[in-house]
């Protein structure tokens, strides 16, 4: 598709950021982030220094080169619901998709146990990934905002986009966990637990339904929020 409306120019360079992203990465496998320098990605790409700082502000951009789609995520998922859907149950469609598929919007395709290893044994990329999480959080409460009008003051957005993104990073990290201790996939991935009144998806349904019922519920949002999120304390081992 994107041959389809870029031009030649556009392409080369697409291509060539792709190319030293997939360096990047390979070396940072291979040796760890902070054992390899900028100057070793260039050469094994066969570009300049400069030519990678063209295409990428720091080291840490080579290895979170989809950080953008990351932190754009959230949003899109809210934005692109089902007719009558609410944004639990988006979420909660999105991340058993990303189960059913392997994706790697949520950490849980193959290789993801070294991704996270890469990301533990680096200092500076565990502070890059947790303010991906702060960006994340930040442009879901953004949206939320947006759709409810909420005033600055308004604590709704922030907390139900804390509780939404925090439902999902905690059962990913508890399949990361898992895939690093040698776990297979068929004892990883989660059932289906939609159907489980006492799993943390039925906590997701009951936690927001802005789409649907608005604000006349009898318990506010951001006290369901809260109030599921403790519920997802003692649930999130059924799942």
């Amino acid at each position: 598709m994107a041959g389809m409306t870029e031009g030649l120019r556009e392409r080369k360079k697409r291509e060539t950021r792709e190319r030293i992203s997939d360096v990047a990465t390979g070396l940072f496998m291979a040796r760890g982030f902070d054992n390899v320098t900028v100057a070793e990605v260039a050469r094994a790409a066969d570009v300049s220094v400069n030519t990678v700082f063209n295409y990428f502000s720091t080291k840490e951009d080579l290895f979170a080169d989809r950080q953008d789609a990351v932190v754009e995520l959230p949003p899109t998922v809210l934005r692109e619901r089902r007719p009558g859907e609410s944004a639990v149950r988006a979420f909660l469609r999105d991340y058993l998709d990303a189960i059913d598929t392997r994706h790697w919007r949520h950490g849980l395709n193959e290789g993801a146990d070294v991704f996270a290893k890469i990301v533990a044994d680096s200092p500076a990329l565990t502070a890059r990934m947790r303010q991906v999480h702060v960006e994340r959080e930040e442009a879901l409460a953004r949206a939320l905002a947006d759709e409810l009008d909420a005033g600055a003051d308004d604590l709704t957005p922030r907390l139900v986009a804390a509780h939404l993104l925090g439902t999902t990073r905690i059962l990913s990290e508890r399949a990361m966990a898992m895939m690093t201790a040698g776990e297979g996939w068929e004892r990883i991935a989660p059932p289906c637990c939609a159907s489980r009144p006492s799993s943390p998806s039925a906590c997701w349904r009951r936690a927001w339904r802005p789409s649907a019922q608005g604000r006349g519920n009898d318990e506010s949002p951001a006290r369901q929020a809260v109030t599921c999120a403790a519920g997802l304390r003692m649930n999130v081992s059924n799942c």
